[in-house]
């Protein structure tokens, strides 16, 4: 529909355009009718191609699914090798400090833990080794009330909290209290992206999701496609990724990427993914809550979604979806267009969204889970002894570094 708009306009245009030639030469009606014609032609050549051109921006992911029940390949097959790093537990679990993560971020230094019954953060060395608070819940002007998140930023060496309510906290590494910054006009906050080009707020209470916030303004940002956001809908836990200092939001239930421009307010349509006869019918979703989760075990039951984390991993993407009622993870490369979807590794329900940095993929499980998501690697002789070293015991929850990725 928008191409006929454009051709009816430029063929106003061009009828214009060859009057006015007309009125300043002798030419015959023919002549005219002649070079009209010429000139139409020529410009509906160059309007389509454009718009193609500007079609093709959008890139389909195409996906075999196929595969994932041959049993030849699992997650573990795609990296070289596996860090074990315990969070040192010592003076956290004995006193219910620590109960369970909720948000976590990896930095150049180390790691930063939110927890979820008390809402304080923790900090811990490259090792693991507890470095001690850096936040925490309280009414004092440098605590929040609530987390919903948090942000690291390794150049200015600080890390901000999100309150769900509209504000952030920021300290540096060290814990010290540098500011707050309040946001007003949203009445809720579901998760940020603190980066270099700006800071970017998503809000599933409002009728617009997504924001801008830079020098105490807020501006919408609109989408390019429009997306339906209808509330119920389900939400990934994270649902922002940077890539070569972009940003991009991927909607939860459909696992579409768009490219936020900050100049223009606008995130653009960059990704779409087809899985044949497994792609969804989401018109057929009309109950939010836990009618909708019913849904997905039964009549949803061979249908690849929602997305629950995806992020940028070189020319990789590297997704958790859900599929037969599990956790599964799926490698799509970029360059190839090659794609591996594997069902036999899956996040248990306290197995944290994983993070990239440095050409290493991190992710947080417990112990109780390590057994699932260690066992089938061949360890070397450090980390076999801290396998060893944790089984049977109760502690704090361990972080995973793969290493050494490659496709296959």
């Amino acid at each position: 529909m928008c191409l006929f708009f454009k051709l009816m306009w430029v063929r106003s245009t061009i009828d214009t355009i060859s009057f006015a030639f007309v009125q300043q030469l002798d030419v015959t009606n023919y002549s005219m009718r002649l070079l009209r014609n010429m000139l139409v032609a020529a410009a509906v050549v160059v309007v389509a191609a454009v718009s193609c051109v500007q079609h093709e921006e959008v890139t389909t992911l195409r996906v075999e699914i196929n595969s994932s029940s041959d049993g030849t390949h699992s997650f573990f097959d795609f990296f070289e090798k596996v860090d074990i790093i315990p969070l040192e537990d010592s003076c956290l679990i004995s006193n219910g400090q620590f109960s369970e993560p909720q948000y976590w971020a990896v930095s150049d230094s180390g790691y930063f833990v939110l927890d979820e019954r008390n809402n304080n953060m923790f900090s811990f060395d490259t090792d693991g080794r507890y470095r001690g608070y850096i936040a925490r819940k309280g009414r004092a002007g440098n605590e929040y009330t609530l987390a919903y998140g948090i942000q690291i930023n390794d150049m200015l060496r600080t890390v901000t909290v999100q309150d769900p309510r509209g504000s952030f906290y920021r300290y540096d590494f060290s814990g010290r209290f540098i500011g707050k910054e309040k946001v007003e006009g949203l009445l809720a906050m579901q998760n940020f992206l603190d980066t270099s080009v700006g800071t970017f707020l998503f809000s599933s209470s409002e009728a617009n999701p997504l924001y801008l916030w830079e020098n105490d303004s807020l501006s919408a940002i609109r989408y390019s496609p429009s997306i339906p956001i209808k509330k119920g809908d389900y939400r990934a836990p994270f649902p922002f990724m940077c890539h070569e200092g972009k940003a991009f939001f991927y909607e939860g239930m459909t696992g579409e990427i768009y490219e936020i421009d900050k100049k223009s307010l606008l995130a653009e349509l960059k990704y779409t993914w087809d899985f044949g006869r497994h792609n969804p019918d989401l018109s057929r979703i009309s109950r939010p809550g836990y009618d909708f989760l019913e849904s997905l075990k039964n009549e949803f039951f061979n249908e690849v979604f929602p997305f629950l984390h995806i992020i940028r991993f070189g020319d990789t993407l590297v997704a958790n979806v859900l599929f037969h009622n599990h956790e599964n993870a799926l490698f799509y490369d970029l360059e190839t267009n090659k794609s591996f979807f594997i069902n036999k590794f899956k996040e248990g329900i306290r197995f944290k969204a994983h993070k990239e940095k440095d050409g290493s993929l991190y992710f947080m499980t417990d112990y109780e889970s390590l057994d699932e998501f260690v066992s089938p690697l061949v360890l070397d002789e450090k980390n076999q002894k801290i396998y060893e070293s944790m089984r049977g015991r109760q502690q704090n929850p361990v972080i995973l570094r793969y290493s050494g990725f490659h496709l296959m």
